[in-house]
């Protein structure tokens, strides 16, 4: 066989593997891989194999996607954007598309209506190649319909997070599954469906658990489902999983705002205000602060009827921590933190 092409089938046997690990939601073997792969790219004068545009696109994506969740949000930034423009340049839109949907989630935690634009910029490509019922199409429509419900636009919500189900397959994408049904969460929370919002939560969390690694959205989703116990009433509960935290994990600022609103709900605001301090203040852990500023204003969407289960007005603001002290304490347990 021609030394130019003796690595061929490792490239390709790398590219299976990375599928595969995506599968199973092992983030970690998916950076690996890629890394191995772009390597020879980075080095000049290497005498290993070289990949072509089409799977440097996608290796590029897929890293990108890999760090994405495992809060690298800089290094996916640089990586979904090089395999986009690789993709374009190539005349590749399936690979344009795919890390248009994954590139609108990370623009989202920037700044909802960023990560929205994105959004429709991938659905509206899907469209016009014939790709709309397809679960990348999917994905776009699952961080769509995120960003409306952050923005209180809950019809609009539903209607991205319906099409979003119609595609989206947990047991091919673990994580978009996850985001899938915590998105839902979120929209029946919003909508004053705390039951149903209480369900959603619960099956987003066990699928987390069965990712290979870590979700960067878990912190935020364990803090949601307890704060809806709360909202339930079911305080005792949420004093239990407190007590079975070690202390680490009780600083986090996630944890903290469980706590908050948990001394609320027992008519303790001066507790609440000590176990927040340490998040206003910024000396407690919180991953992407201004996605947890609170809608004090008291507005509402408009009610809807639970599709399997969420109430109040998520926007985003970008304040960042500091809106967490300009809302007041009391506003944690009237108004919920926003999601992923």
């Amino acid at each position: 066989m021609p030394a130019d092409q003796r690595g061929r089938p490792q490239i390709g046997l790398a590219s299976v593997r990375i599928r595969l690990a995506r599968q199973r939601g092992d983030i970690t073997a998916v950076a690996e891989e890629a890394q191995r792969l772009l390597a020879p790219a980075m080095a000049p004068g290497s005498d290993q194999p070289q990949l072509g545009g089409d799977l440097r696109a996608l290796t590029l994506i897929n890293l990108g996607i890999a760090e994405l969740w495992t809060s690298r949000f800089d290094d996916a930034d640089r990586h979904l954007e090089d395999g986009i423009a690789l993709a374009r340049q190539i005349g590749r839109p399936y690979l344009e598309v795919t890390g248009l949907a994954y590139w609108a989630q990370l623009m989202s935690w920037r700044s909802f209506p960023l990560g929205a634009q994105r959004s429709l910029e991938a659905i509206e490509l899907a469209k016009q190649h014939g790709w709309a019922d397809h679960p990348i199409a999917g994905v776009a429509y699952l961080a769509l319909g995120v960003a409306m419900v952050t923005q209180g636009r809950v019809e609009d919500a539903e209607r991205a997070l319906d099409q979003a189900e119609r595609t989206i397959r947990a047991e091919v994408d673990p994580a978009a599954g996850m985001r899938l049904v915590y998105g839902r969460g979120m929209l029946e929370f919003v909508s004053g469906h705390h039951d149903a919002a209480l369900c959603a939560f619960q099956t987003a969390e066990r699928l987390a658990t069965s990712l290979v690694n870590p979700h960067t959205l878990g912190p935020r989703l364990r803090s949601h489902l307890l704060q809806t116990l709360v909202r339930n009433g079911e305080t005792r509960r949420v004093e239990h999983a407190l007590a079975g935290m070690d202390r680490p994990e009780r600083d986090q600022g996630e944890i903290r705002i469980v706590e908050a609103s948990l001394r609320l709900a027992q008519d303790d605001p001066r507790a609440a205000t000590a176990v927040l301090a340490p998040v206003i203040d910024g000396s407690a852990p919180l991953q992407n602060a201004h996605l947890w500023d609170v809608q004090a204003s008291g507005q509402r969407p408009r009610r809807r009827r639970p599709v399997r289960g969420l109430p109040h007005r998520l926007t985003d603001s970008g304040q960042g921590r500091k809106s967490l002290a300009t809302a007041g304490p009391g506003v944690v347990g009237s108004a919920p933190w926003t999601g992923p």
